[in-house]
């Protein structure tokens, strides 16, 4: 409790709307899946949470007297959330933190989360039967002038154990059981609410997706016109280059006549037998190279054998 400088116990802000009392074996997951659903029910989509709700993992800092650091939130806190359960009706902390709220706020305003065992309040009567009620703390004893509505969240997990989301229309009923009564609304309304969310967030995922399609088309499709423009350019390339040659060697042609290859241009025999060239030019450069060797051979020792006449260097009689 907070005192001012005359010793009198200052007016404390209640800025969190509940403090979720659990045992962290074995209700610590379920607590965590109670703060996030009321955190998000009723919230307005790519909206902040109207509501704060208090748990030791996530508020709590480092404190050399952890009782009076709960207790203060506990001062601070409008309602006490209760994880209900056989484990929880006997923690050590759970029990304190009862203790406290009862001696310092109203019963009225705690509210039950049932997460194992039995609670029992039978018809008329004006407490719980605690003959075969196993989940609560018996601090709870005659504290109740009427019957709680408590939430049951008993059995609601995956596959894998874990508690389940607001997308379960089981856990949905059930958080907004206790939501109902932190933002003073209907528990109709919050359902309503979370349901037009989900349906606003299912839309925005077949958009997005289909955008994606479509994006994934378009690259595509670009991919496969960039392509064939470069088979195309790269086929008029070879076709330019064949002509180029063809044309070069008829006219300017070495040797004996046109249409021989030329020599001494290293870039022109390269354009007539390199990787661009067309079947035709090769061919043609490859008879121009057996026209010349067969030239040489002739003015060397002749063709078939016959030799040629040596020119005589002795002056005519």
């Amino acid at each position: 409790m907070v005192t001012g400088d005359d010793g009198r116990a200052a007016p404390t802000v209640e800025d969190y709307d509940a403090f979720i009392s659990y045992t962290h074996r074995p209700d610590h997951a379920l607590a965590k899946a109670i703060q996030r659903g009321l955190l998000a029910v009723g919230r307005k989509a790519w909206r902040a949470p109207t509501i704060r709700v208090f748990r030791d993992e996530e508020t709590l800092y480092s404190t050399v007297d952890l009782p009076k650091t709960l207790q203060h939130h506990l001062d601070r806190s409008r309602h006490l959330i209760l994880v209900a359960s056989p484990e929880s009706a006997r923690a050590e902390y759970v029990l304190a933190e009862v203790a406290y709220w009862l001696r310092h706020k109203s019963s009225e305003n705690i509210l039950i989360a049932m997460a194992g065992g039995e609670i029992s309040w039978p018809a008329g009567s004006r407490d719980f039967d605690w003959n075969r009620t196993t989940a609560l703390p018996e601090a709870l004893k005659g504290r109740l002038s009427a019957q709680p509505l408590w939430s049951d969240f008993r059995g609601l997990q995956d596959d894998k154990g874990a508690p389940l989301t607001l997308r379960d229309e089981k856990f949905l009923s059930e958080i907004a059981k206790l939501g109902a009564r932190l933002h003073g609304v209907q528990k109709e309304v919050l359902v309503g609410i979370e349901q037009r969310n989900q349906r606003k967030d299912l839309r925005r995922a077949y958009t997005a997706v289909t955008v994606l399609l479509v994006l994934l088309t378009a690259v595509g499709l670009l991919a496969y016109v960039a392509n064939d423009q470069r088979e195309k350019a790269e086929q008029c390339a070879r076709s330019d280059r064949g002509r180029l040659a063809a044309n070069w060697w008829s006219v300017h042609g070495s040797g004996s006549g046109p249409g021989k290859l030329p020599t001494g241009d290293p870039s022109r025999t390269e354009l007539a037998t390199g990787p661009g060239a067309t079947l035709a030019t090769r061919a043609f450069a490859v008879r121009s190279r057996g026209d010349r060797r067969f030239g040489r051979q002739a003015e060397r020792g002749g063709v078939g054998g016959e030799a040629r006449p040596a020119s005589s260097s002795a002056p005519k009689p």
